[in-house]
């Protein structure tokens, strides 16, 4: 690679009111006169962040970003489920919610349930942890990524219901991908991509019900599953390993503002 393209990202932009751009992280292995070039030109089409993700084991690449300013705003850690089909893991109802699956969001009032948790649950990501982007951005982000999952982008999405209020209290939404390159070889993977709980119902176990049950779907439909979240989420940890998935990878999420950088 000597030529480096920087992305914008639109739906983040859109949202947060900044250009946030993508760094692809081969481009890294490059001169940092190179970066600093191709940075150069993105801030001169409007771009004033952008993000990037590294392994441990890539040394260069980090001395590279740590040269540009660049910080660590979260250290996500993959979870594994392999093979999908393992034996189902059965746990307790729970008292008052219902479990339902859906492989499109439509109701009105579901789809507004669904922005507001997507919007309040993810405050541990490099999006909420970095400071210079506020915290509407971040609302209005996660929100209509959440919707957007729901209603479009997921193969399925598993929503917990209170059955007094009817009240949608809880989801998990699954990405699929065919022929993907995995440790196990090319398979179908699947992606446990977002899970949320309203604020009035954690602490009831709803969230190990919501990927519990995602796992019947997984097993029917994947070969290999995975599921990300931030080293500091502890009570996720212990969610995903119930639910049978192993943590097996580690990358640093880094932002390079470009006033930094650049100067």
């Amino acid at each position: 690679m000597s030529e480096i393209f920087i992305q914008k990202d639109g739906f983040a932009s859109e949202h947060f009111g900044v250009g946030i751009g993508k760094l692809p992280p081969a481009s890294l292995s490059l001169d940092l006169a190179v970066v600093r070039e191709a940075l150069l030109k993105a801030q001169n089409l409007g771009i004033e962040v952008v993000t990037t993700r590294l392994i441990p084991s890539q040394i260069k690449e980090i001395d590279l970003v740590d040269a540009l300013r660049g910080q660590v705003f979260d250290t996500l850690i993959t979870s594994t489920l392999y093979p999908t089909k393992k034996p189902e893991i059965v746990f307790s109802p729970i008292e008052g919610i219902s479990i339902e699956s859906h492989d499109k969001v439509i109701a009105e009032e579901d789809i507004a349930a669904i922005r507001r948790m997507g919007g309040t649950a993810f405050n541990l990501t490099h999006f909420y942890t970095d400071s210079r982007l506020s915290k509407d951005g971040w609302r209005s982000f996660y929100g209509a990524w959440s919707v957007n999952d729901a209603t479009n982008r997921a193969k399925q999405t598993v929503l917990a219901r209170d059955e007094k209020s009817g009240e949608v209290v809880g989801f998990t939404t699954i990405l699929a991908y065919d022929n993907e390159p995995t440790p196990y070889g090319v398979k179908t993977l699947g992606m446990v991509d977002l899970v949320a709980v309203a604020e009035n119902s954690r602490g009831r176990g709803i969230a190990t019900r919501l990927v519990a049950d995602s796992r019947k779907w997984l097993a029917g439909n994947t070969d290999i599953a995975t599921v990300g979240t931030e080293s500091v989420n502890f009570s996720a940890f212990a969610v995903y390993q119930k639910c049978g998935f192993i943590p097996r990878d580690i990358a640093y999420s880094y932002h390079i503002w470009l006033d930094e950088a650049l100067r």
